[in-house]
Order: C-alpha cells, then structure tokens, then sequence
C-alpha cells in the first residue's frame, strides 16, 4: 500500500516536471516573444494597411530575438532555409557595424523613443564594446526608399507660418470634401492633430485604415 502511494506521488513529480521542462524549452526554442515558428512568413510578404502595426510588432519581437535564433530554427522542414537566410543576412549586417563575439537586442517602444532598438555588442570576454540605435523600416533597402524616415512633431515652430492652418487649408479640407467626409472645425483640429488618436479625424481614419483605395 506505501508503495503503490510513493509510485504514484513519483509519477505526479515526474509528469509535473516534464510539463514543466517542455514549457521551459519551448520558450528558449521560440525565444524571446516569438509566437510561432511560421511567423517568419512576416518578412516574405506585404500585408494592407489595417494589418501593418501588428504584423510590424510581430517583426520587431524577431529581431529582438535574432541572438537567439539558432539550429532548431534551421532544421525546420518547412521554414528552416527562411530562418537561416534572415538570421545569416542579420549577423552578417551586425558584423559590418561592430567585429562582435555576441550580441544582444532590446527593442524600445513608444514615442517617447526616436529609434526602436539597442544593440549591445560583446566581446570574448563578454565585456561591451559598442553600442548603437537601431531604426527598423520593413520593406526598404536604403534610406530614400523608406516611406518614411522622420516625422516632426508641431512642424510650425520650425517655419515662418502655420503649417496646420496652411495644409488644413490647401489639402486636408479639398480631400476631405472629395471623398465626402465631414470637414472637421480648422479650430478643433489645430487643438488635436498633435495628439495619438484625433476625434476630428476618426472618420477619415477609419476610411485609411479599412478602405483598399488605400492598401
């Protein structure tokens, strides 16, 4: 009777060890905020618009997990030559900025950031040799093909005039009246177009994001 309840107490330890041990390795395999090993699939296609910023997140969690990547990534049947010809194109790009041993990533989010990583360089010794700022545009080689490199927040302190009042003007209201939307107030929109999510413009949004005249 003892032994039949030691047995089975053992069992209990044993499964809960292996479950957690699966989860263990499967987080390292994935590695850090990787869902899935098909997400590679972000960086071979080009989705609409009203799928831009999440499948974006999905490609910045990769890079930050670029370290990581490895051999179970590369044996994979189906996907393995995609992870390897990303992680080798990556390293390779990484060793042009900085001769490294290893390196690390953390992606940096919100506004309150111009870039979206920090890459931090090692040596042999794991001692830091560099540092530096990444910017990630998907779908870009170079800087003049980016759709859009800087976006300068309140452009009117850098100009004689105000630039609100004159693109309201010549541009927002003309597009608005041709695709019949409701033109907001020139007063509201100069109190709001600097803020994330302008209610004056939660229709012409809502237009941009959905319609496919725009995708």
């Amino acid at each position: 009777m003892i032994d039949n309840r030691v047995n089975k107490f053992i069992n209990i330890i044993t499964h809960n060890f292996q479950s957690i041990c699966q989860d263990e390795l499967k987080e390292l395999w994935l590695g850090k905020g990787i869902r899935d090993i098909s997400d590679i699939k972000y960086f071979h296609t080009c989705n609409n618009r009203s799928n831009n910023d999440n499948d974006n997140k999905i490609r910045e969690k990769i890079i930050e997990s670029m370290p990581r990547i490895n051999n179970d990534y590369f044996n994979n049947s189906e996907f393995g030559s995609q992870w390897f010809e990303l992680k080798t194109s990556f390293d390779q790009k990484m060793r042009e900025i900085c001769p490294y041993s290893t390196y690390e990533i953390k992606r940096k989010a919100g506004r309150n950031y111009k870039y979206d990583f920090n890459v931090f360089f090692f040596d042999l010794e794991k001692k830091l040799i560099k540092t530096i700022k990444l910017e990630f545009k998907y779908n870009a080689e170079t800087i003049d093909k980016t759709p859009q490199f800087v976006s300068p927040m309140k452009p009117s302190q850098y100009l004689s005039r105000c630039f609100e009042e004159y693109y309201y003007s010549g541009y927002l209201k003309p597009l608005f009246e041709e695709y019949k939307l409701i033109v907001p107030d020139l007063k509201k929109y100069i109190e709001q177009i600097h803020g994330t999510n302008p209610k004056c413009l939660v229709e012409a949004q809502t237009l941009y994001i959905l319609s496919r005249m725009f995708s």
